[in-house]
């Protein structure tokens, strides 16, 4: 596939960022977590222990969810446990599937949507669908995803799964526990910069503050050849390069 030149060769950014990069505080829910690998998603096919954990997991690395987007967790705003994402905000229209994310740290709600990746048994809108069949709960303001009890899924379900993926491709302590729900956040956007977005999409998309917050993404693409697996796992799902889809 050719991408035709890098939007950033001959650009100052680089060298902005790396500069810049030493003087900024690590995000914290980043925790220097490592990016999943788009070539890991297949084994959610065969090694998923509960029905939430595919479309969960491939979601948040396709949208470059915050663990706050759609995990159960407590808010000090609200001083209680509240899940961001219900039922109701996730909706399957033919083609496509679509998610409006609430209000979460400061960032504006915001609509999302992906095509379907026709022909792939990793497509989003295909994987939720066969889930949101089974889940325990289809009220419109239950949690998007359940564990088989009822019970929301939480970010240390999210943090087992990865944890348990990563050790069945040779991930051993402590790298092992560098998996973590920030992992599919980073993953995505490594992945969508590979397939040649550009940093206005990424902003956009993953819901970034400023462009300084993307350059550690940025800066790991090249340690990880992920275009091609994109390209083969989930084809067409984030439409024309560089286009909104």
């Amino acid at each position: 596939m050719n991408l035709g030149k890098d939007p950033l060769e001959g650009s100052p950014i680089p060298d902005i960022f790396a500069s810049a990069a030493a003087a900024l505080k690590p995000d914290p829910s980043d925790g220097h977590s490592l990016p999943f690998p788009a070539s890991w998603l297949p084994a959610l096919l065969h090694h998923s222990a509960e029905p939430w954990e595919a479309p969960a997991v491939v979601m948040a690395f396709i949208f470059m969810w915050r663990r706050s987007n759609y995990c159960r967790h407590y808010s000090s705003s609200a001083k209680a446990l509240v899940d961001r994402l219900l039922v109701k905000h996730v909706s399957t229209p033919p083609g496509s599937i679509q998610v409006h994310l609430v209000k979460d740290k400061n960032v504006d709600a915001a609509s999302q949507h992906r095509r379907s990746a026709t022909g792939s048994a990793l497509c989003p809108r295909q994987l939720y669908m066969t889930y949101a069949a089974t889940r325990p709960s289809s009220l419109p303001d239950a949690p998007a995803f359940q564990r088989p009890n009822g019970d929301a899924v939480t970010s240390d379900d999210v943090t087992r799964t990865l944890q348990r993926i990563a050790s069945s491709h040779g991930a051993c302590p402590p790298t092992l526990q560098r998996y973590k729900p920030h992992s599919l956040r980073k993953g995505g956007a490594v992945a969508s910069r590979a397939l040649g977005y550009d940093l206005a999409w990424l902003l956009r998309e993953g819901r970034w503050r400023n462009i300084l917050s993307i350059e550690p993404y940025i800066r790991e693409l090249a340690e990880h050849n992920c275009a091609g697996h994109m390209q083969r796992l989930l084809p067409n799902v984030f439409g024309t390069r560089g286009a909104p889809v």
